[in-house]
């Protein structure tokens, strides 16, 4: 018999049915879930299951990915939902519903879902079109025929070869929180192996990059034997040594990516590190600035004139020989000098934390565990931004049920010590541009995040017409995750950034640093591009468990990679100072044009 849900809906004896999965396959379950809606969205019968297969993987994702949160006692995940197909995998190896879709569409079809720049509004096109393999559509661009297509947009068929070479040769990429656990994972079983000083995660993993593509690890006085034992313990291949090999042990971790151990004597350890960090513009600034003064910098150290090594036990001292402060390494990377600002942000500047979803709708953690979680890391309010009606499908608050849950945040901050809990709500911007709820429904709230959920995405000014009106109508305090991208998925809506940024500045609407691991959204690429318009900015774990408010880390990270001091970070300001600057936004003049 069934029972009934958070929000009343009823669930299938099926759905009560559980299953218990090690977190250890959690990150693998969730890609094959994705790929799974993915061909469930490519045909109108199957749109539904889409929608419920990625809303599974998403929570599977979120329990099973997290590091750093409460860990579970047992190392398994207990989810209900499709329980006899997740147990059917954890036994076999294979996923039912995948295999199913799979069967609907040619095996080389697959090579779309891999197509980060390819949504799947996209591949269905490309699909009625009999084009069913990468090979076939990078032909048929070469060819110029897609440009003839009329359902495609100019610049599609630009697009679609980029992403075809950085498909061709990129190796498997994963997530930064996978990183970090295969990071932490290396450390130990080293440690396990003999090492006794330093070791230092490097690359792009260090950098802070939202997906790593290798695995770099520098070990003070390591060994290639110690890197052997390590890399035996942990199931790891390891390759055979090449001429230039001494000083490196390299390997792979099955299924996943490479991995590359540095062994640095403590004299250089410091020059090792920073290049094992990387990247090639830093570099390339970094030695033209060392030639300068006539010192070189190798794997073996910083050498002088007469190839004599400079001793150089850290990053520090590497970068004291040319009157250089420690770059941090989130910078190291496309960034050519040392400029920034004064202090980058860090965890410890963040007082509180906005964007989280609750058991209100399709959140899966009570106000009172919400809450209970934000305090225990250490901050000072929670916005609850559930979602409005218009998202159907997360059973979305109507006016009166928002209503309900203000009423409820009351009473919860009634009997909470220095401690506040801000009325938020994520109201859908609809294809109009209108707010949905209205301004009388969200008149109460205290942080509205206007966020697009829905619809086709359009063209480039279609879309951010669609922005810039809910902007201007006043209604909107912050832009959440403002392209919609899922790393490894979909690139997300195309936006003119010069527009929207200005648009930003001039209601002072603030942007969104999404910081769920698969969106990382708005790309820390854009971000110096905002700062200087003077937009401020909003941290966002876009959590829909407990666990999930623990994914701010990635955010920050995103923050200082595109070079952000708090002084513009919302999360810094005390709950009463972010209620403060959300009612003066508000009180901002008459709408101006930004349209065509």
């Amino acid at each position: 018999m069934g029972g009934t849900g958070a929000g009343g809906k009823p669930q299938s004896a099926s759905e009560n049915r559980t299953a218990v999965i090690p977190h250890d396959y959690a990150n693998a379950l969730s890609l094959l879930l994705e790929e799974a809606a993915f061909f469930a969205a490519l045909s109108d019968d199957t749109a539904g299951e889409a929608a419920r297969l990625e809303s599974l993987a998403r929570r599977i994702r979120e329990m099973g990915t997290m590091t750093g949160g409460p860990a579970s006692p047992t190392g398994e995940t207990t989810l209900s939902g499709e329980a006899d197909a997740i147990r059917g995998w954890i036994d076999t190896g294979i996923l039912e519903p995948l295999e199913r879709l799979r069967r609907r569409y040619p095996d080389t079809t697959r090579e779309f879902f891999l197509l980060a720049d390819l949504g799947t509004g996209a591949a269905r096109q490309l699909l009625a079109r009999r084009v069913t393999s990468a090979e076939d559509l990078e032909r048929r661009c070469l060819s110029g025929e897609i440009n003839q297509w009329r359902e495609f947009p100019a610049g599609f068929a630009d697009r679609m070869l980029r992403a075809l070479r950085a498909l061709r040769h990129r190796t498997r990429r994963v997530f930064l929180p996978e990183a970090d656990a295969l990071a932490d994972d290396a450390v130990k079983a080293l440690r396990s192996a003999g090492a006794r000083d330093r070791i230092e995660t490097a690359g792009e993993c260090r950098r802070r990059r939202e997906l790593v593509s290798r695995l770099d690890l520098v070990v003070e006085n390591g060994t290639p034997e110690m890197a052997a034992r390590a890399f035996a313990d942990l199931g790891w291949t390891l390759l055979p040594p090449g001429p230039a090999d001494q000083d490196v042990s390299r390997g792979n971790i099955p299924g996943g990516i490479p991995v590359v151990a540095h062994h640095a004597p403590t004299a250089f350890f410091g020059p090792r590190l920073v290049l094992a960090t990387g990247d090639g513009v830093h570099l390339s600034a970094l030695r033209r600035a060392l030639k300068a003064r006539n010192l070189r910098l190798t794997w073996q150290g910083v050498l002088d004139r007469k190839e004599h090594r400079i001793n150089c036990p850290d990053e520090e001292a590497v970068y004291r020989l040319v009157d250089w402060p420690v770059i941090p390494p989130e910078l190291r990377d496309n960034i050519p000098d040392r400029t920034g600002p004064s202090r980058l942000i860090t965890d410890t500047d963040l007082r509180g934390i906005a964007h989280c979803h609750t058991d209100w709708t399709d959140g899966e953690g009570s106000l009172e565990r919400m809450v209970e979680t934000a305090r225990s890391i250490g901050m000072r309010w929670l916005a609850v931004t559930d979602h409005s009606a218009a998202a159907e499908q997360a059973r979305g608050l109507s006016a009166d049920r928002l209503r309900e849950q203000y009423v409820e945040i009351d009473r919860l901050n009634a009997g909470l010590d220095n401690f506040r809990v801000i009325k938020g709500i994520e109201a859908d911007i609809l294809e109009n541009g209108e707010v949905d709820l209205g301004g009388d429904a969200l008149s109460a709230s205290e942080l509205v995040i206007g966020s697009v959920h829905e619809g086709v995405p359009g063209t480039t000014t279609e879309n951010t017409d669609r922005v810039i009106r809910a902007m201007a109508s006043g209604l909107i305090d912050v832009l959440g995750h403002p392209t919609g991208r899922i790393l490894k998925a979909w690139a997300g809506r195309s936006l003119d950034w010069d527009r929207l940024f200005e648009a930003a500045a001039t209601w002072q609407v603030a942007i969104e640093i999404n910081a769920n691991p698969r969106r990382l959204d708005l790309d820390w690429r854009l971000i110096p591009q905002a700062a200087a318009r003077g937009a401020w900015f909003l941290i966002g774990p876009d959590a829909h468990r407990p666990e999930g408010l623990y994914n701010m880390r990635y955010g920050v990270a995103m923050a200082r990679k595109g070079g952000l001091g708090p002084e513009r970070v919302l999360n810094c300001l005390d709950a009463a100072d972010l209620v403060a600057w959300t009612r003066k936004r508000r009180q901002i003049g008459p709408p101006r044009k930004h349209g065509r």
